[in-house]
């Protein structure tokens, strides 16, 4: 992974975070979801949001960490409601925006079509033992 930007002590919280998350990501039944990302960003404009690129770029090395640890298999998609209202451009354009970013993610890591759906909704049905018809069972 690049060198990230900031101080060294920012660099080291992440570097901390990331040993957790590759602890967390070994344990059997622990899922991650893709979700609380823009509360830990600079608060966005409704008048001008970012873009999925701008989301993705400021994201990259926490996304890129949960996907390269816990993969497909134990990753999700998180809709991030009410919680993207926190940072992200606002009540009318969180959803849609944090959507297309994660989108955006998966379609950047060149993951099958069975690890895309795993991402936005195999996961989930697994992880929370939900019992209801998937597309291809």
């Amino acid at each position: 992974m690049k060198s990230l930007p900031g101080t060294a002590e920012q660099k080291e919280q992440f570097s901390r975070w990331q040993d957790c998350m590759i602890q967390f990501s070994s344990i059997e039944g622990v899922y991650m979801k893709l979700s609380g990302g823009f509360s830990e960003l600079p608060q966005q404009e409704s008048a001008a949001p970012w873009t999925s690129e701008q989301i993705v770029s400021g994201m990259q090395p926490w996304l890129q960490c949960v996907y390269d640890n816990f993969g497909s298999a134990k990753l999700m998609f998180g809709s991030d409601w009410p919680v993207s209202t926190l940072g992200g451009p606002g009540v009318e354009l969180s959803w849609a925006s944090w959507y297309s970013a994660v989108a955006l993610f998966i379609k950047r890591q060149d993951m099958s079509p069975a690890s895309k759906d795993d991402i936005w909704f195999r996961t989930a049905t697994k992880a929370y033992r939900l019992d209801v018809p998937l597309p291809g069972r």
